[in-house]
């Protein structure tokens, strides 16, 4: 099979999709809400990302790797292990300090799932999902989202920076699914102002 027909990649969700991942932007926005009720709402406030994952196959899955590609931490990291069926929310945020030397950075980072080792399937059977965002500091500007599903060993093996590339090329929709394996994943970013951004992603194994 080719290269051609065994992935693809997409920046566009079906009706279905768009479902899932709206309930999950919904879900966000009420994480995002809350965090939002400590900070003081300034226009000098840092970007800040609130996401919620849904796990919608029938295997648990566990956090294989995070990463910052700025000087941004998580708020609340995303969860050690998501139950099948169920969501996992996170929040991220950048650094703005004002009167610091230091140059503000935007929410940019990712995040890197896989299926819990010692399952019922086989560690053949193994599969991976990528999701990485970023939200400017400069609000004027638009958020970006890239998502990735697959083996793995093929996410496993994915470099931070070949991901910085992908997720610099998208938009606010990344959809991917691979056909050797099954794996898929539906994601979408959504600005919600004042350099913040709603995150619903999507999971699952087609014909799982």
């Amino acid at each position: 099979m080719s290269s051609a027909k065994q992935v693809r990649n997409v920046a566009q969700l079906n009706n279905k999709q768009e479902a899932k991942v709206g309930e999950a932007i919904i879900e966000a926005k009420n994480v995002l809400a809350n965090k939002n009720k400590i900070a003081n709402g300034s226009q000098d406030q840092a970007a800040k990302v609130a996401g919620v994952l849904r796990n919608d196959q029938s295997r648990e899955i566990v956090l294989l790797d995070t990463h910052n590609y700025e000087i941004g931490k998580f708020l609340t990291p995303p969860p050690q292990s998501v139950l099948p069926h169920d969501n996992a929310s996170f929040v991220h945020e950048g650094v703005h300090v004002p009167f610091v030397p230091t140059p503000p950075s935007g929410s940019k980072a990712a995040i890197k799932y896989t299926h819990k080792a010692g399952n019922e399937k086989s560690d053949g059977d193994q599969l991976g999902w990528l999701l990485s965002w970023y939200r400017p500091d400069d609000a004027d500007e638009s958020s970006k989202i890239y998502a990735e599903a697959g083996s793995f060993d093929k996410i496993s093996k994915m470099g931070w920076r070949e991901i910085e590339d992908k997720l610099n090329a998208s938009g606010t929709i990344s959809r991917y699914w691979d056909n050797d394996t099954g794996a898929a994943v539906s994601a979408k970013i959504q600005d919600e102002g004042n350099k913040t951004a709603s995150i619903g992603c999507h999971i699952e194994v087609m014909d799982d």
